[in-house]
């Protein structure tokens, strides 16, 4: 195996502006980080025969043949590559999960190199297809049309989620022949087709936006936004008769990438918190008040939300002078230093579900949690109410406050639960969007940030000193490593006026407030960013906030909002019992389902695990794995912890049409159902215990 191969690799980590652009894998966290090993082993080899096939099929001129098999390819080489194990990492004897699966499979290797004599081959073909000058006669030829779609998709293209951005297209039967490859997103900017004479798009359910052109593309705010899973890749099909510029293509590639950022980073904040982890807190939510039952209660009153920029030490002493004549909404990672100057904020929030306990920084010299940080050190009995999330980790409902309440800050999720569920739509990607959304909805006539910097301090510091994380144990000493999960580093305009350096992250923030504050105009409401540093926020009002405390801030209201909330709490009627008695049914009628679920999947994999199949088993399998999937479909939890897996069964049935094969991906898939199916059943005693 010479070194050139192996740095060929699937070429994902080379931004070459004619084919698909590259991908930072370390930006975006959907997938696991390791792949199991038997899948793994069963991908390579379907991989490893399908590649074959492809080099084959070209070799005796089967064009047409070679662009079907491919697309069978790519769903796998999809998982490999997005899950970060990559092709050369086989050679690399320190790599702990290789030689885990090297141990197993000892001839992975010579498979692995097979494998990869044949991308290269394909990669070969494709290139040798793009070094014609494209011609809108391509497009007269299934073929040529096809050839030309090969060169311009990554071997590791996903159809479902992967935009193929179409500048200045005037020929509808480009778009017909991407759909009927089964490409599902779509970018046309310019040209002269209308969306509405894209039927075989329409048909197909797949998603097209149509920009006026291609300007908007190179900033990160004008990158269109899909339903569902944000790209990875993309790629640029330039049709126009003029070209645009080497330049312009650059622009592009940057403002795109910057975009993808941009969404992964909100993507993420939003999905991390495994939809399925909300069974965990089943008996919380019915025992414990939404944050919905104070909405309005505080009409007429501001609301101070507390982050904790670099620029909170600034006017932190000021927020004394507030407390009793606004609202004081603090971010969990701020409390700190609040307490330490003697404030106690009305609200703390923290509704990102990460499990505080299990993330741990050396600060000082010292190892501790986060939950040791931000929850230990702090006096949370002096704080009259923690508002937490139904994605939280179940500690959280347990910490010490005078009044324990959540709200539904994430994904939409109210018909999936057995009681009443108010979904907060203002989602913006961090706990202090939440914080603003509470605000709106509980009533507050004006909403005014503080340390909310979403930008760098000139010492590169993010936040305050007193909230700085300290050093990460996973990532020591690598603090620019850390960052990276913001995206690029980018120039924006600040508060002071002037230009700052801020992230794709923090201006993706910045962009929800000011979408907030347009959709928001028609209210009587009032926007105030008196952070005294960082981004310049559109659609707020920028003053310091002594000047926001002297001029908006009344001495007449008659009680304080923390007075309103204590009696509204007091006076509000609790339909516990109501709350419970769902609850309790929804967790009898689910446990029992988890069993039934699990006497399938009993029968079901032995069937799969055998040597040799009748076609008595086959059938018994078909009937019951019917009968699985139908049970699963009473509770949608089951599709939502599934989702990349039934991606990843369907792929592999179009990849390996062999009963062995259609039989391997069928087990892969039960084993994940299996264990997920544990994890359910263990889960809904557990809430049936605490409930009861």
């Amino acid at each position: 195996m010479n070194k050139a191969m192996i740095e060929e690799d699937f070429k994902l980590e080379k931004n070459v502006p004619n084919t698909a652009a590259d991908i930072d894998q370390g930006n975006y966290k959907v997938f696991l980080s390791n792949l199991d090993i038997d899948r793994t082993l069963r991908m390579y080899k379907s991989l490893l025969k399908l590649s074959s096939e492809a080099v084959e099929a070209v070799a005796n001129g089967r064009h047409a043949d070679f662009s079907s098999i491919t697309d069978k390819m790519r769903p796998l080489m999809c998982y490999i590559a997005d899950n970060n194990i990559k092709l050369s990492s086989f050679f690399d004897i320190d790599n702990p999960t290789t030689s885990e699966i090297v141990e197993r499979e000892p001839n992975i290797k010579e498979t692995v190199q097979g494998l990869l004599k044949n991308i290269k081959t394909i990669q070969s073909v494709n290139e040798a297809a793009g070094s014609m000058p494209f011609n809108l006669a391509f497009l007269a030829s299934k073929e040529l049309a096809n050839a030309f779609i090969d060169f311009k998709l990554d071997l590791a293209w996903d159809y479902e989620h992967d935009p193929v951005i179409l500048i200045n297209l005037d020929d509808l039967r480009l778009i017909d022949y991407l759909v009927a490859r089964g490409q599902k997103r779509f970018i046309l900017a310019g040209g002269a087709i209308e969306t509405k004479n894209c039927e075989s798009v329409i048909r197909s359910n797949a998603e097209l936006v149509k920009l006026p052109d291609h300007q908007s593309l190179k900033k990160q705010s004008g990158i269109p936004v899909f339903s569902g899973r944000p790209m990875h890749r993309f790629t640029i099909f330039d049709m126009g008769i003029k070209k645009i510029s080497q330049q312009e293509i650059e622009e592009i590639i940057l403002g795109v990438h910057n975009g993808r950022n941009d969404q992964w980073g909100k993507f993420n904040t939003i999905n991390r918190g495994d939809t399925t982890r909300i069974i965990n807190n089943l008996a919380n939510m019915a025992i414990h008040e939404q944050t919905s039952s104070f909405h309005n209660t505080l009409k007429g009153h501001a609301a101070i939300i507390v982050c904790p920029g670099p620029s909170l030490e600034k006017n932190i002493n000021l927020l004394k002078k507030v407390k009793g004549r606004a609202l004081i909404i603090c971010v969990l990672h701020a409390l700190k230093d609040l307490q330490r100057i003697g404030i106690d904020p009305d609200i703390v929030i923290h509704v990102d579900p990460s499990d505080l306990k299990s993330i741990k920084t050396k600060k000082n010299g010292e190892v501790k949690s986060f939950w040791e940080q931000w929850i230990t050190s702090n006096d949370m009995s002096k704080i009259g109410h923690f508002v937490v999330s139904n994605y939280s980790t179940p500690e959280l409902f347990q910490v010490p406050a005078d009044n324990v309440m959540w709200m539904s800050s994430g994904l939409p999720v109210g018909d999936l639960l057995p009681i009443d569920v108010f979904d907060y739509e203002r989602v913006g990607g961090s706990v202090s969007h939440a914080a603003f959304d509470l605000a709106v909805e509980l009533g507050c006539s004006s909403i005014v940030l503080v340390g909310q910097d979403l930008a760098f301090a000139e010492d590169g510091t993010h936040y305050s000193k007193h909230a700085d994380y300290g050093e990460t144990m996973v990532e020591k000493n690598k603090t620019k490593q850390r960052m990276k999960v913001y995206g690029d580093n980018v120039e924006a305009d600040s508060w002071h006026g002037g230009k700052i350096i801020s992230n794709n992250t923090f201006i993706a923030f910045r962009q929800a407030y000011e979408q907030f504050a347009i959709e928001l105009k028609e209210k009587d409401l009032k926007f105030f960013n008196c952070t005294e540093g960082g981004l310049y926020i559109d659609g707020f009002k920028h003053c310091t906030l002594e000047t926001f405390i002297d001029t908006e801030l009344s001495d007449t209201l008659e009680n304080a909002a923390s007075d309103v909330l204590v009696e509204h709490k007091l006076t509000l009627k609790q339909n516990k019992s109501h709350k419970i008695k769902e609850t309790k049914k929804f967790i009898g009628k689910n446990r029992v389902l988890a069993n039934e679920i699990r006497d399938l999947i009993k029968i079901l994999i032995p069937i799969a695990e055998k040597r040799s199949h009748s076609d008595d088993d086959l059938r018994k399998f078909d009937k019951l794995q019917g009968r699985m999937i139908k049970k699963m479909s009473k509770n949608k939890f089951y599709s939502l912890g599934l989702q990349r897996d039934i991606h990843i069964l369907q792929a592999g049935l179009r990849a390996d049409p062999t009963v062995k094969g259609q039989l391997g991906f069928h087990l892969d898939f039960l084993r994940v159902a299996q264990d997920l199916n544990k994890r359910f059943a263990r889960q809904l005693s557990d809430q049936f215990n605490q409930i009861n």
